[in-house]
């Protein structure tokens, strides 16, 4: 039955749940999905230290210093690893660990003390959207309008920010601002939705809907669009279980999510693991047909002729049927369609060995080199620049 307060729950779990996909995608891009992990941990003791400090167990309260302390959080994650050797990802660790640690000690302390009483500081940590009101609705909402609004104003920065940070930073722009203005939408981001997934969970309904996105599609703005839809319906539809089966409802939105994950992995064409299968064993024997008539053109070459070896006849069948070769008494001859085909492998071989003297570091994918035709005209068009680039 659709109530007042079940109307309030969906609405602010289907947007904190699209507000969570938009703010997802970029930490997700950008190899900070720990970074979220560990803001939401880093809430806990800021939950505590305002309840010792106030002695109030107003939720709003609760999540300014939850606020207050993740902002802290993420302070230290983007100075640390600029002013010390430490690296990112041990930053980030040492910040989940540490923080988490301080929350779990000040947990206890305050379950103990006589003078602030039990906090109940269980539904922050698990979530407890039953409790939902319309101020907690109106937060939300405001958060989720910020962050769109934000993503709009700097999509440019935020995109060259996501690709191209050391090229932004290079031509002036101001990389450290726009990064803790990133950061700190996704710390409000995660206090907002501790009501709902709690410190727990949080974090994962921000990466898991950027992750399944990413699957679909490799278009920057449908990607956006894609996350926020996939957030929206996990929290509507987790909660919607929620209320049937009568579970916590963070951890049914968590669950429908990571189902839509598990769904696209498998099926999501072009990168899902049967539509990888598929064009595997495809471009693997498109592969091995191109290197068989590139050897014998070489072969030809140095002119080493003769016959075919009995382990080579099944591709030379292959080959023969497809018009590249001609075969006589267990000779083959290529076709000039086939010594076509194989000059063009010759050409990606040399392409790929140019690029990689260029930059060495360029992670370049050799075998789709050799069986994409899309990918190997993009790095032709590439190769110049790179050359430029090293000479300089």
């Amino acid at each position: 039955m659709w109530t007042y307060n079940t109307i309030l729950i969906l609405l602010g779990t289907g947007l904190i749940g699209a507000c969570s996909g938009l703010v997802g995608t970029f930490a997700v891009l950008r190899q900070r999905s720990l970074t979220a992990d560990a803001l939401a941990h880093a809430t806990l003791p800021g939950l505590c230290l305002a309840l010792v400090l106030t002695g109030y167990r107003s939720q709003g309260v609760l999540m300014i210093g939850a606020a207050i302390v993740s902002l802290i959080a993420v302070w230290f994650i983007s100075w640390l690893p600029r002013y010390t050797k430490t690296k990112p990802d041990a930053v980030i660790g040492i910040v989940l660990s540490v923080f988490f640690g301080a929350g779990v000690a000040l947990n206890r302390m305050i379950q103990s003390t006589t003078a602030v009483g039990k906090a109940g500081l269980s539904s922050f940590l698990f979530g407890k959207a039953s409790g939902m009101l319309m101020e907690d609705v109106i937060i939300i909402a405001s958060i989720a309008f910020i962050g769109v609004a934000l993503v709009i104003l700097f999509y440019k920065e935020f995109l060259g920010l996501t690709f191209q940070s050391e090229y932004l930073k290079s031509q002036g722009w101001p990389v450290h601002f726009l990064d803790y203005m990133m950061m700190g939408l996704l710390a409000a981001t995660v206090v907002v939705s501790l009501p709902i997934v709690g410190v727990v969970l949080s974090s994962a309904l921000i990466i898991i809907p950027a992750s399944t996105a990413n699957l679909w599609t490799n278009r920057f703005v449908v990607l956006l669009t894609l996350t926020s839809i996939i957030g929206a319906v996990s929290g509507i539809a987790g909660s919607m279980i929620s209320a049937t089966l009568e579970t916590p409802t963070g951890a049914m939105i968590i669950l429908f999510a990571g189902s839509l994950f598990v769904i696209s992995f498998l099926v999501a064409p072009g990168k899902g693991l049967f539509s990888a299968w598929l064009s595997g064993n495809s471009q693997t024997q498109s592969w091995k047909l191109r290197q068989f008539l590139f050897d014998l053109l070489e072969a030809w070459k140095g002119q080493h002729q003769g016959p075919l070896p009995e382990h080579k006849l099944p591709m030379a069948n292959r080959a023969s049927r497809l018009g590249y070769l001609t075969i006589t008494n267990s000779s083959a001859q290529l076709t000039q369609q086939g010594i076509e085909l194989a000059s063009e492998m010759d050409r990606r071989i040399t392409l790929a060995k140019s690029a990689l003297d260029a930059q060495p570091l360029l992670d370049i994918d050799f075998f789709r080199l050799m069986t994409d035709d899309t990918y190997a005209e993009s790095l032709t068009r590439e190769s110049s620049p790179l050359k430029a680039e090293a000479a300089t």
